[in-house]
C-alpha cells in the first residue's frame, strides 16, 4: 500500500511539471525584399514582424560582408510582447558599394531563437 501511495505522488507531482515553450519566435520580413538594389546614399529599409506564442525578448539585426553593422529592437515600452513589429531606417552613406546580407534574429524568454537572412546590394 505504502509504495502505491509513493508511485501516486510520484505520478502525480510529474503530471504537474510544466513542459515548457519549445516554440521559437517566427520572423517575417517585409523590407528589404531579398536581393533588393539600394542606392548609394538612400535610406535602408528595415521592417517586419515578430511572433511568438508566449513573449518575445530580442529582436536584432547585422549587416555583415564586410561592413559589419549591429542593431537592436528596443522593446522595453512594449506592453503584448507577442507580436513586435519593427520598422528603421539605416542611412548608407557609410556603407561601400556592395553585396551585403542582414541577418535578422530574435528570440523568446524560454531561450528559443530564430533567424531570416535578406540578401541586398548597395550601388
Amino acid at each position: 500500500m505504502k509504495k502505491l501511495v509513493f508511485s501516486m505522488l510520484v505520478l502525480g507531482g510529474l503530471s504537474l511539471t510544466s513542459c515548457g515553450d519549445d516554440n521559437g519566435p517566427e520572423i517575417t520580413i517585409t523590407s528589404p525584399a531579398n536581393d533588393a538594389v539600394i542606392s548609394s546614399g538612400a535610406a535602408l529599409t528595415v521592417e517586419g514582424t515578430v511572433t511568438d506564442d508566449v513573449e518575445v525578448s530580442t529582436v536584432g539585426f547585422t549587416i555583415d560582408s564586410g561592413f559589419n553593422l549591429t542593431g537592436n529592437i528596443d522593446l522595453s515600452l512594449l506592453t503584448d510582447k507577442s507580436t513586435v513589429q519593427f520598422s528603421d531606417d539605416i542611412a548608407t552613406d557609410s556603407i561601400p558599394v556592395g553585396e551585403y546580407t542582414i541577418k535578422f534574429t530574435a528570440a523568446d524568454n524560454d531561450g528559443n531563437t530564430a533567424e531570416e537572412e535578406v540578401k541586398f546590394t548597395i550601388q
